[in-house]
């Protein structure tokens, strides 16, 4: 048996935003409101210090993660809330873009107040 070891060093990470995000409120009733919302920004990596090691059998293999320094960043959801049962539905997504990445992710949520 090797005894091969994973070392994740220091992973530090310090990024930056600047951009604009437009919504709407939508009233389909004095109960029922939908929100719809579109953002788009650009992100910048100040420190990224992303490495990690394995070590097996005597030899260390050195990881790093480069990411490019700046990328794109677009974004969009919907919430729709109905005041009288207490029901709230939203979905979120997001993508970032650069030279060598892309980056996309997703969350849907249901809440209920009672």
């Amino acid at each position: 048996m090797l005894g091969t070891t994973f070392d994740i060093g220091e992973n530090e990470s310090l990024l930056g935003r600047a951009g604009f995000r437009i919504g709407a409120d939508i009233r389909r009733s004095q109960t029922e409101i939908a929100k719809v919302f579109a953002g788009v920004g650009v992100v910048y990596e100040f420190d990224e210090k992303n490495s990690a090691d394995i070590v097996s059998g005597g030899f260390t293999l050195p990881l790093t993660h480069e990411v490019d320094t700046t990328s794109l960043e677009l974004q969009g959801g919907f919430k729709f809330e109905d005041l009288d049962s207490g029901l709230g539905i939203s979905v979120t997504s997001s993508g970032r873009f650069s030279d060598d990445a892309e980056e996309y992710g997703g969350k849907a949520t249901v809440n209920y107040k009672f």
